[in-house]
This record gives structure tokens, sequence and C-alpha cells, in this order.
């Protein structure tokens, strides 16, 4: 609320917390006009349909509570948007964020794996058979044409599978058309939290996998299937009993995905990422965190390779620019430099400092 009030973008807050915002910070909230907050106790399924009636605008993009969308960022995605009509949804790079044990500064990390990505296939199936097969989650915070939006994230169903959600949202996204990407970082995702498994609203034990698989869950599937190829059929004109194919299709590609990375990390290979893991254990304990992670973006930007997992402070990501595939540019530094000194003084204030 504090990053994007009283900016151009409308925000909707479709607040499922059992217990609503404060009246002070409600009062607060109501001199910004350009966000919406609605306190709506529900499963997250029923939040979004809610939230597709509030979108007046001609591009929506999905944020979760804890995380930011740069605003330059943003403008890229949809300016590309803007120029190519015959894409619904762009999405741009990711870094992933989280405060040193202290809260004194943000470490930063690689996201996902979105360079250069694009699903631009003319057809339907040939758009599914393209992603699925390599799914990485590009349609979830992309930004979407606003009708493409409400069709996908808007009329999502309550599964037994949370991921079952989440895929549902991305085959739909490939119906409607093509995905594409652009260099500039635009989200930013947070390590501070675990995720929270609620089994009364989503078990989030329960993969898609088994989900996919398990006779308990055969009517969902079927209705899975059925909304799935509705798409299909308004989009393509095909016919039903096609449309069913075409996303039974997409879905065993994802399974097979699955069973891939199940069986892809080698014995050595496991070693090799144990070993590293205990490394860094021992590192952590004897040196601080601050060096500790100096040690690791040196040795990253020593060997010119993708860190999987952090790059250190905004100092040692800046050393490191020309290691992984990110544009660092100086609207880029900036905006980091900003979202770092507030979430700094969100931890100074958690601990009584002014």
């Amino acid at each position: 609320m504090a990053y994007w009030g009283g900016e151009a973008a409308s925000v909707v807050i479709v607040d499922g917390s059992r217990e609503s915002l404060s009246g002070d910070i409600l009062e607060a909230l109501s001199t910004q006009p350009n966000i919406e907050y609605l306190h709506r106790p529900t499963d997250i399924a029923s939040r979004l349909r809610v939230a597709s009636g509030h979108i007046h605008t001609p591009y929506a993009v999905t944020l979760g509570d804890d995380e930011f969308h740069l605003k330059s960022g943003l403008s890229r995605a949809i300016e590309k948007l803007e120029i190519d009509h015959s894409l619904v949804a762009c999405i741009g790079q990711s870094l992933t964020f989280g405060p040193s044990r202290d809260g004194t500064f943000v470490r930063w990390g690689a996201g996902y794996s979105h360079w250069r990505y694009e699903v631009t296939q003319d057809d339907a199936r040939g758009r599914l058979i393209s992603a699925m097969p390599n799914y990485n989650a590009a349609t979830c915070y992309a930004v979407l044409r606003e009708p493409f939006w409400s069709r996908s994230w808007g009329t999502l169903q309550r599964w037994s599978s949370p991921y079952a959600a989440e895929l549902q949202q991305a085959i739909a996204t490939y119906v409607f058309g093509k995905l594409s990407t652009v260099d500039e970082v635009y989200w930013l995702r947070s390590s501070e939290n675990a995720p929270i498994s609620n089994r009364k609203e989503s078990n989030r034990k329960l993969r898609f996998h088994d989900w996919w698989s398990l006779p308990l869950y055969e009517s969902e599937r079927q209705e899975f299937v059925a909304i799935l190829a509705a798409e299909v059929v308004a989009s393509t004109r095909v016919g039903q009993g096609e449309a069913q194919s075409v996303i039974r299709e997409g879905v065993e590609a994802y399974i097979q995905l699955g069973r891939r990375t199940s069986t892809a990390m080698s014995p050595v290979a496991s070693l090799t990422w144990w070993l590293r893991v205990l490394v860094g254990r021992a590192l952590k304990r004897v040196v601080s965190e601050e060096l500790f992670l100096r040690l690791r973006a040196s040795t990253v930007r020593l060997l010119r390779m993708q860190d999987e997992g952090n790059y250190g402070s905004l100092e040692d990501l800046i050393r490191l620019k020309s290691a992984g595939r990110l544009t660092m540019s100086s609207e880029l530094l900036s905006e980091l430099s900003d979202i770092e000194t507030m979430i700094s003084g969100f931890y100074r204030a958690r601990r009584g400092e002014t």
C-alpha cells in the first residue's frame, strides 16, 4: 500500500484475513484514491472472482501480498502489449528478496528462468504442447489484457489441490493466445515467510500429479477439463471432443515434466548439491551473514555462473550484473534502492527503532 499509494495504477486489494485492517489503517488508506480495499474472508478463488468485478483498466496483473512489481518493468511489459496485439500476456524478469537475519539489509537472489521466454505458436494446441512440458509459471504474474485476466484468474474453481488452480489459469492463458517477455526486471518475489497451508481451503501437500490420478478427485478433474475445453471451443471453434483432447494432452505434457524432474538429478549431482549446502551452513556459523553473502557472490562472479540462490546485497548484485541475465539500468537500481529502504525501515519499526 505504501509503495503504490498515489500512483497511476489502480490497486484492488481483496483481503482474505479473518479480521479486517484496523480503523487507523483504513482511515489512512482512504486518502489514496487509487487503492480499493475489500475485506472478503473467503477462499482465494472467491476473492479473485470478486477482484475481476473491480477491474476497469485495459490491463491487469496479479500480485502476492508480500511482494513487489516494479513500475519501470510493468511499463515495459505494457508497452510490448501495446505494440504487439497478437499477445495476450507479457512478463518481465524476476528477483527474490528477503531481509538479513538482523533486518539491516536486503538479500537478493535469482528469480524464475523467464529470459527471452516466448510461447507464440498460432494455435492453442501448439502453445500448450510447447509450454506445458517446460512449465515455468510465466502466466501467473504476467500482465494480461483485462478480458483474459478475468476469464482466467476470475473463473478459478475451488479445487482440492491449490496447484490445480495455478494450472487452470496457465492453461486458460495459453488457450487464449500468445505470451512473451521483456528483458527488464519487473517482479520481486519474497522469501520472508513460508507459504501457509490451510487444509480447509486447499491442501498444499496434495500435489497436482496425485490430484490428477487419484479416483477420489475424478469429478473435480472432469469439471476441470470441461471448464478449459469450453474456452478452447469459444476461442477456436473446434468441437467439444477435440477441445477436451487438447486440454488432456496439455495436462499430460505437464505430468511428464514432473516425471522428468524427479529422475533428473544424478547421484553425483545430488552429492555435489548436498556438499554445497553443508559447506554453506558451516561457513554461516563462523562468519557474519554479510561476509558470507559477499564470499558467495564473489565465487559466482569468479566462475561466471548463474547462482540459483542468493546474490548478496544490492552492492553485490550490481557487481554480479555481468554473470547473470539482468538488465541493470539506473532506473532499476533506483527502484531497488527505494524498496530496500522501505523494507529495512519496516524491520526497524518492528524492532521499535526510530
